[in-house]
């Protein structure tokens, strides 16, 4: 709590538009690993919960008591959502660092 406290990072930040000249919002800090808006946090920490979600989906499909039915169902949902999870995980990355893993 103190951490957030003395840098007073901001929620969002914005971006001069070079076309325009009108400031732009943005949602993620670029090309800066150490530092990040709160909105950057806060949605990659609920995609990270998301694909945690997944697993445990996984293993509640895996239960003895569980039907057929929501075997089949639990098993797609857990895939999709760490799929998911990766898939944007890697996204929100390639935009914080563009150019990574090309």
């Amino acid at each position: 709590a103190i951490y957030v406290i003395t840098p007073q990072p901001l929620s969002m930040g914005t971006v001069r538009d070079p076309r325009t000249g009108l400031l732009k919002s943005v949602t993620f800090m670029p090309n800066k690993i150490n530092s990040q808006y709160i909105v950057e946090g806060l949605s990659s920490g609920i995609v990270m919960a998301l694909g945690g979600a997944g697993f445990v989906m996984l293993d509640r499909a895996n239960a003895y008591s569980t039907t057929a039915n929501n075997k089949m169902m639990l098993t797609v949902s857990g895939l999709v959502s760490i799929l998911a999870s990766m898939g944007l995980l890697q996204m929100f990355v390639r935009i914080k660092i563009p150019n990574y893993l090309l």
